[in-house]
């Protein structure tokens, strides 16, 4: 028998998960820029790409992307870490 609260936990992360945003978001943190991104995607014009491209824009304009599910949130990406 399946436990419904582990169901329900792991549909939940999955609604919340957004992995492109949060590879998009790591990207933008080590400093890569559209211009690099779009050559490092040169010829890759499907989907994934494109939702790469977009989640990065968005990053770098400061909007917290939102995923399929309509879950707009922060992701858990390598922030760099601020000195004081």
């Amino acid at each position: 028998m399946i436990s419904t609260k582990l169901l329900n936990l792991t549909l939940d992360n999955i609604k919340n998960a957004n992995p492109v945003a949060e590879f998009a978001e790591n990207l933008h943190n080590q400093g890569v820029t559209e211009e690099q991104l779009t050559a490092a995607l040169n010829g890759r014009n499907d989907t994934i790409a494109g939702e790469l491209l977009e989640h990065h824009r968005a990053i770098r304009s400061g909007i917290v992307p939102m995923n399929k599910y309509g879950v707009a949130k922060r992701t858990n990406s390598t922030r760099p870490s601020k000195k004081t």
